[in-house]
């Protein structure tokens, strides 16, 4: 995860926390909010997450993402 990533991981997680709250994540193209979005889950332990984008190909895009995330946590 890079330092920017890191910064906004660790803001998400300081509003999630706090009871009742929920969260928009808006930063630019290719800048690893899927990533942020999957470790935030993780952190939060959570079960569902909804994600919302504007294309198929974006969609596919993210569930590529949570797969491959969910394969580098299970050990071979």
């Amino acid at each position: 995860m890079r330092p920017d990533q890191a910064r906004g991981l660790g803001a998400v997680m300081r509003h999630l926390r706090r009871p009742g709250s929920r969260a928009l994540h808006v930063a630019a193209t290719g800048t690893g909010k899927t990533l942020v979005s999957i470790r935030a889950a993780d952190e939060l332990g959570a079960r569902l997450v909804l994600v919302v984008v504007p294309t198929l190909d974006l969609a596919a895009q993210t569930a590529l993402a949570c797969r491959r995330a969910d394969r580098a946590r299970v050990p071979p």
